[in-house]
């Protein structure tokens, strides 16, 4: 297990900060490479007033099209700086790519490949895209998360693309690979961390669209330890970590959370399913004092904090992580808001009460807050109705309709 560049082992703390260098030009790259999108189906409309769909049919495909949203890769300015390379069917490894690696400097979509090879899709998205390269790490334009083979690497190399790879098929070694990596990028490590349990990994995607945005930390544990890779990570921080710890003692036992008391302070973030979850977190916010006192004092702000108009949204169905997942760089480049989660078939009535609270209320034009919503994945992954339904609470809401526009 290493961490390599080209294939060869990179030193860590070798890792210098390097002059911004033209890596793309301002070339347009062409419509014609874009993946045009299935059309709806019968009674389907994927465009509403306030939501939009993208219609993925599995998980690479809609990895593609959230890439295609966010990244226009007609010049420069409008490409990413890296692309994220996860095998679609790992998604511990794909959780831990959006939460270390998509926010800044590396500024990256998660797209996602096979054991031994790259999908067409992705290929093309890849030459599509161009990525301009990481100044921040030697201008590294495709980051592998875990265990590929030699076949991906090589379609990589005939890309003419600067790789570098984060090679382990163990998640709790990555996570400590990973967090090694941002310390020397940084100069740093987030104090701010976000503790999920390894057997529930759908409890992960409200943090991951946070992560995505902000760039906190991110580790696993398992619900009776803090295995030694997470445990060394944490130790970096001297004592100083502020870990929200998700789930309950169900998920989380007491004794584990008394041992990460070891390297800071621990809050729980407990509710009773994943949809309530998502909405707790959305409206979340904890601010206080990170280090100093009243000389060089660094404040701490984690969550999103919403609780009014105004917002943007992601809404994706848990039951399909690995499509989820990649719609975590809205949060970063795209609304810049929470991901809700759904069900494919019904808006949870945890989901409904939040939205009652934030759908604005009637007001004139020119003063009108909008709130706005994005919809993960096809028909398959969230029904019309619930798309219908979600549009009805994101409007304005009209005056002479009691309980909204439902």
């Amino acid at each position: 297990m290493c961490l390599t560049r080209r294939g060869a082992v990179a030193a860590l703390a070798a890792l210098t900060v390097t002059a911004l260098a033209g890596c793309g030009t301002d070339e347009a790259q062409g419509a014609a490479q874009v993946m045009p999108p299935p059309r709806p189906g019968p009674g389907e409309v994927w465009s509403t007033a306030h939501t939009q769909r993208l219609p993925g049919r599995d998980a690479v495909e809609t990895a593609v099209y959230v890439s295609e949203t966010v990244y226009a890769a007609t010049r420069n300015e409008d490409k990413p700086d890296a692309v994220l390379l996860v095998r679609a069917d790992r998604p511990a490894h794909a959780i831990l790519a959006v939460n270390r690696l998509i926010h800044f400097p590396t500024n990256a979509p998660l797209l996602y490949v096979e054991a031994n090879r790259i999908p067409p899709v992705t290929l093309a998205e890849l030459r599509r895209l161009r990525p301009e390269g990481n100044f921040a790490d030697g201008n590294v334009q495709a980051y592998v998360v875990g265990d590929v083979g030699r076949g991906v690497l090589d379609e990589l190399d005939r890309l003419g693309l600067e790789v570098r790879h984060f090679e382990s098929a163990d998640p709790f070694v990555l996570g400590e690979m990973m967090d090694s990596w941002s310390g020397a990028v940084h100069g740093d490590h987030p104090d701010e961390t976000v503790i999920v349990p390894i057997d529930s990994l759908t409890w992960a995607l409200p943090f991951s669209a946070w992560n995505a945005h902000e760039g906190d930390g991110f580790f696993f544990v398992t619900r009776d330890s803090v295995p030694a890779p997470t445990a060394r990570a944490l130790q970096r921080r001297f004592g100083k970590s502020y870990m929200f710890v998700v789930g309950g003692t169900e998920m989380v036992s007491a004794a584990t959370a008394d041992r990460l008391t070891d390297f800071g302070l621990v809050e729980r973030i407990e509710r009773p399913n994943v949809y309530a979850l998502s909405t707790f977190f959305a409206g979340f916010r904890d601010d206080g004092r990170n280090f100093g006192y009243w000389f060089g004092q660094t404040p701490r702000g984690f969550g999103w904090g919403i609780q009014e108009d105004g917002h943007n949204f992601t809404f994706a169905n848990p039951a399909d992580l690995m499509a989820a997942l990649p719609a975590a760089i809205l949060s970063h480049m795209g609304t810049h808001g929470p991901m809700l989660l759904v069900r494919g078939d019904e808006v949870p009535p945890e989901v409904a009460e939040y939205l009652e609270k934030v759908q604005p209320g009637a007001s004139r034009p020119a003063v009108q807050q909008l709130n706005w919503g994005w919809i993960i994945g096809d028909a398959r992954h969230i029904a019309p109705a619930v798309q219908y339904e979600l549009d009805a609470w994101l409007a304005p809401e009209q005056s002479g309709l009691p309980g909204g526009n439902r």
